[in-house]
């Protein structure tokens, strides 16, 4: 019996949420305000893309048993909105971010495993769009 290599295709997951990613770098809000509002953004992203989480995990994981994921965070802003700086942008997505790593249950301080871009992009209403990729590389069947 003869081993054989198979090229295995780039797994990808996208889906676009209607949040608004506010700036949380300058806000004034009161601090329990602002942990009630980051807790519900962690909350409804890791809910609503959990499925689609563990449907990438899955087939992942078949490949490579530690999978290396691409998650790309792009903040839709109206367009009458200004684009925030490069700072206020990674702040703005962080409950987002975080809700990613809870549903793919890696943390996501594990750059080895997890890695994260942000854009973001006029729309005509808000939003966040997220993007899971994984490429799985060569498997010895």
């Amino acid at each position: 019996m003869s081993k054989a290599e198979t090229t295995v295709n780039e797994i990808d997951v996208t889906t676009t949420l209607p949040i608004y990613a506010r700036s949380e770098a300058n806000n004034r809000d009161n601090r329990r305000k602002k942990a009630a509002r980051v807790k519900e953004q962690r909350g409804v992203v890791r809910a609503m893309i959990h499925g689609h989480a563990c449907r990438v995990l899955q087939m992942a994981r078949v490949f490579n048993p530690n999978p290396v994921f691409d998650v790309s965070l792009t903040r839709i802003r109206r367009r009458s909105a200004k684009p925030l700086d490069d700072d206020n942008l990674r702040t703005s997505l962080k409950a987002v971010r975080d809700g990613v790593a809870d549903a793919l249950g890696i943390d996501d301080g594990d750059t080895k495993r997890l890695r994260f871009t942000y854009a973001q992009e006029p729309g005509s209403d808000f939003g966040v769009r997220i993007q899971i990729k994984s490429t799985g590389g060569t498997v010895n069947l």
